[in-house]
């Protein structure tokens, strides 16, 4: 019962919480710390305060290494925590209505929403803007990691007007905050491709159109984001790595420049997270990124908008079930302490 008392109203306001973020818009708070660091550290404070010293009134071999009360502790707040995480997936995902509009220019005359299909858009791929980064991760730093983010204009329809420089810009060739490098690893840039080539490499593709060769184009309605990750181990040698991260970046590009941004079944606005961050750096590398703080931020998505949650609301349940029953059966069959039990009886007067 001390459990259930602390893991359901918990898992409820936290239900509550994220209402506020996703649904209602009232509070802003980076994805990561909603569905990862929140859910991960909150149900610790109760369990250590309440719950530990209880086990320790359990009958358990406490010898050696042998440590049930951690254990049993990690138990219950990892039946917490992993509902906790994954209703904050849900609501994110299950939270706004499917807005239909006709023109792109009707999302900023509408009550903003999280998920929108339009009748009519034009995706300016030659406006597009990309940004770079790469880092390591897992233990020891043993992953290598190479992402592209790529922003495309969104208009109700084809400009007229096109810059003189556009395309591909070179990753930046030194590490930006926060982001992780690799110690003594510096990945040279290939040699550019042929001025008026569609896919430039690291270099700057430069096109002409006419009479409009050199004018600014129009501030874009929206963004599109696209976006593409690969890794590698970091421990080959720095020449795997080199051929590794321009083979992806040609692939990226191509992938790109091949694709149809016109055909996803419905669009989603980027919430916020680090992707949102790495789209508006983008941006400013486009010939004309316009308010990129206020202009909405979208990505697009194949598959049906019904089924978006899949069965993800059925796991929290089955898993919040599998864990509090575990922590039951245990529980029942372990004995209690007579002694101990008493004499936190007669000093806190029960729970």
């Amino acid at each position: 019962m001390p459990y259930l008392r602390i893991a359901v109203p918990m898992i409820l306001l936290f239900a509550l919480v994220c209402d506020q973020v996703y649904q209602r818009q009232v509070l802003e708070i980076d994805d990561q710390i909603l569905q990862l660091w929140i859910p991960l550290i909150l149900p610790w404070i109760p369990v250590l305060i309440w719950l530990r010293p209880r086990f320790k009134l359990l009958k358990m071999k406490r010898s050696g290494r042998a440590d049930p009360d951690t254990a049993l502790s990690m138990l219950a707040a990892f039946s917490i925590f992993i509902p906790m995480m994954l209703i904050a997936m849900y609501m994110e995902e299950a939270t706004g209505k499917l807005q239909q509009l006709n023109w792109m220019t009707d999302i900023v005359k509408a009550p903003p929403t999280r998920y929108y299909e339009f009748n009519h858009l034009f995706a300016d791929k030659k406006s597009r803007g990309l940004y770079y980064s790469s880092y390591t991760s897992g233990k020891y730093n043993s992953t290598l990691n190479f992402e592209i983010h790529i922003v495309t204009p969104l208009y109700n329809d084809e400009p007229s007007e096109y810059p003189d420089d556009i395309g591909i810009i070179a990753p930046p060739s030194s590490n930006t905050a926060g982001e992780k490098v690799v110690a003594g690893m510096k990945l040279t840039p290939p040699k550019a491709a042929a001025k008026d080539s569609i896919v430039a490499g690291y270099g700057t593709v430069t096109e002409k159109d006419g009479e409009h060769a050199g004018r600014e184009p129009a501030a874009p309605v929206a963004w599109l984001g696209i976006k593409y990750q690969t890794s590698i181990g970091n421990r080959v040698e720095t020449a795997r790595k080199k051929e590794k991260e321009h083979a992806f970046y040609y692939e990226c590009v191509q992938r790109f420049n091949d694709s149809d941004l016109s055909h996803f079944n419905y669009y989603t606005r980027v919430a916020h997270n680090p992707d949102r961050r790495l789209y508006r750096k983008a941006a400013l590398r486009t010939p004309n990124s316009g308010n990129i703080n206020t202009t909405p931020l979208l990505t697009g998505t194949i598959g049906d908008f019904d089924k978006r949650t899949g069965n993800r609301a059925l796991w929290i349940f089955l898993i919040f079930l599998i864990g509090s029953s575990l922590l039951a059966t245990i529980l029942y069959f372990v004995k209690l302490d007579d002694v101990k039990l008493a004499a936190m009886v007669d000093a806190e007067g029960g729970f």
